[in-house]
């Protein structure tokens, strides 16, 4: 009687596996940002640098320079990037910890005129969590004339008198 039992299960095929298949996934993905803010809310132990970084779709992505979870962690430099849902999906690092300063110290100079027209563009690179490109706007952060903000006015500077004519 067990042996009638037990034979047709050796014989039929076994087909106990589940496949998944997940759709193709991108290599790269490019963000368009177009307001940088230095004020986040999120803060360092150590006093490393956090900006809020917006994108087109209106999600803001976080980038930290030199940031140290607690006082024992290592200081690291990356972007937290948030998908469509608004959720953290990865941390994209840069290379050396220069590299994110020269960021910030070109952001702070610049950051009052990114915008849609002048977007900041970053390609992460998914396979190796890091950041790829960043392309800035071509804004001069020590020219005292933009063409959008009107006609240049020329002051002169009275030494003698410490009035501005």
């Amino acid at each position: 009687m067990f042996r009638r039992l037990l034979i047709p299960y050796l014989i039929m095929p076994v087909a106990l596996a589940t496949q998944i298949y997940y759709p193709p996934q991108k290599k790269f993905i490019h963000l368009t940002i177009e307001k940088a803010d230095p004020s986040s809310d999120v803060i360092s132990v150590n006093g490393g640098r956090v900006y809020d970084l917006m994108s087109l779709n209106g999600i803001t992505q976080v980038l930290a320079c030199r940031f140290q979870d607690g006082p024992k962690s290592k200081p690291e430099s990356f972007i937290e990037y948030k998908n469509f849902a608004n959720l953290i999906v990865g941390r994209f690092y840069f290379s050396n910890h220069k590299e994110c300063d020269s960021f910030v110290n070109y952001s702070d100079k610049i950051f009052e005129f990114i915008n849609d027209e002048n977007p900041i563009k970053i390609v992460l690179d998914i396979d190796k969590k890091q950041i790829s490109k960043i392309y800035f706007p071509h804004l001069d952060p020590y020219t005292d004339y933009l063409p959008e903000l009107g006609q240049k006015t020329e002051k002169k500077y009275n030494l003698e008198s410490n009035i501005l004519n």
